[in-house]
């Protein structure tokens, strides 16, 4: 459920770059989830409004992150920034994690979140 916000915030992303270039979401395989990722990205290009993803190409990749080091990259972010999070809430942080969560504090992006706009999405996809 989180992949629409995800996605509106990458596309809102690239929106803000110089000649506004086009992405490609790259995930870690997941039998359970890919076939979801694939519709929601289908379903977002092809809506109006606010969450259309006009920046994404239509196809995501799927691999499995032990044989690419990029991913691997990428999972490690996700951790510091998930270690982060946590700190905020009052969960401690190890030492070990500091150095992650300083490492990717220049690479976070804040976009303004439409969380009531991917509520409603997602309610109105289960219905169907």
């Amino acid at each position: 459920m989180a992949f629409p916000l995800v996605a509106h915030v990458v596309n809102e992303y690239l929106r803000t770059l110089p000649d506004s270039p086009r992405g490609i979401f790259i995930s870690d395989e997941n039998t359970d989830i890919g076939h979801d990722i694939e519709k929601s990205i289908k379903i977002l290009r092809g809506i109006e409004g606010k969450l259309r993803l006009d920046q994404i190409i239509e196809k995501g990749f799927f691999i499995d992150s032990s044989k690419s080091l990029l991913l691997q990259l990428c999972d490690m972010c996700a951790l510091s920034a998930r270690k982060k999070e946590e700190g905020k809430i009052g969960l401690p942080i190890k030492s070990v994690d500091s150095s992650g969560i300083a490492a990717i504090e220049p690479l976070i992006y804040r976009g303004g979140e439409a969380l009531q706009d991917i509520i409603g999405w997602i309610t109105e996809q289960q219905k169907k």
